[in-house]
């Protein structure tokens, strides 16, 4: 049925790639590095949310070390 509903998709003319623009281990440091200068309370709660996230999010095998 999935397959179905693709061709229909492409024949349609429709955009078919749902995907996100990718966040890499670059980006991650720079978004971590932010929080970590602003300080506050919030800013350690995000900090602390990308962190597990970024943990739990199919990139385990990779180690941070967030400053």
């Amino acid at each position: 049925m999935i397959r179905v509903c693709f061709q229909r998709s492409m024949a349609a003319g429709e955009d078919v790639d749902n995907s996100e623009t990718p966040i890499y281990l670059d980006h991650f440091r720079e978004m971590i590095r932010a929080y970590s200068r602003e300080g506050s309370q919030e800013a350690a709660q995000r900090k602390f949310s990308l962190i597990s996230l970024w943990a739990s999010g199919g990139r385990s095998s990779e180690v941070i070390v967030a400053k």
